[in-house]
């Protein structure tokens, strides 16, 4: 799986590269996240290409998508806070479709969270046990019996400790799987963490950085956003972005 970066003036957009095979002629909706795919999904991971975006509204966005995705031609498509903060009307989805893909999606059309939706050629959606909500995890196979588990996720920044610590829960079982290659991309709002020393400005071990660092360490995961992936205004640019792997050997970004 290799990873490219896909230059956009949105500050957060990277496409992600670990060829599917042709999409089948059916759609997938809200309740599909719930639902394992019965079809065998088998691609050539060199060549897969995902793109990763932290929207911030998606539908202001959708033509600059939609160029992105003409220049860069990827596999799967993978937006997180696709809803506006404060949204005044509910968003359907087939206001945000993109021709030639099937939509998997999490809160989109509820008054919940900000919304994540993941566009595919083809794969398989799974559920995994975790009480967190706002994911979407796909399943693909390649070399046979090799598994790739590409996971999108979005943390609200106002979330509760529970939400966090079902996060945290979240990830561990996405290592318990075991697939080959996992990757998981996604806005985790952790800006207390310094991903050059792997160390938290707060000394409590107690804290959401803390406890994320070591639950990565535990899985022996690795994180390989290095550059600021937001900063408007006044603000500090901040990592917020992440992409997390088992293989660096298999990643370029």
């Amino acid at each position: 799986m290799f990873i490219t970066k896909c230059t956009t003036s949105t500050p957060t957009s990277k496409t992600l590269v670990p060829n599917l095979c042709k999409p089948e002629e059916r759609c997938l909706h809200e309740t599909d996240k719930t639902v394992e795919a019965s079809c065998p999904v088998t691609i050539n991971i060199q060549n897969l290409k995902c793109l990763y975006n932290n929207a911030d509204q998606l539908p202001n966005k959708l033509n600059e998508l939609k160029d992105r995705i003409e220049l860069c031609s990827p596999d799967i498509i993978a937006i997180t806070e696709v809803k506006p903060k404060n949204p005044k009307a509910t968003n359907q989805l087939s206001e945000i479709a993109l021709p030639n893909y099937n939509m998997v999606s999490v809160n989109i059309a509820s008054d919940e969270g900000r919304g994540i939706v993941k566009d595919i050629l083809r794969a398989s959606p799974i559920v995994l046990q975790t009480s967190y909500t706002e994911y979407i995890a796909i399943r693909i196979t390649f070399d046979g019996n090799k598994q790739l588990l590409f996971t999108s996720i979005y943390r609200s920044g106002s979330g509760t400790d529970e939400n966090n610590r079902n996060l945290i829960t979240l990830i561990e079982e996405i290592t318990d799987l075991k697939p080959y290659l996992l990757a998981i991309v996604g806005d985790f709002i952790l800006p207390e963490i310094n991903w050059d020393t792997w160390t938290t400005k707060s000394s409590s071990t107690d804290s959401l950085g803390f406890t994320f660092i070591e639950s990565l360490r535990d899985c022996y995961l690795l994180q390989h956003i290095s550059n600021p992936t937001t900063g408007r205004g006044e603000s500090s640019p901040n990592i917020l972005d992440l992409l997390i792997t088992n293989n660096s050997t298999q990643i370029q970004i």
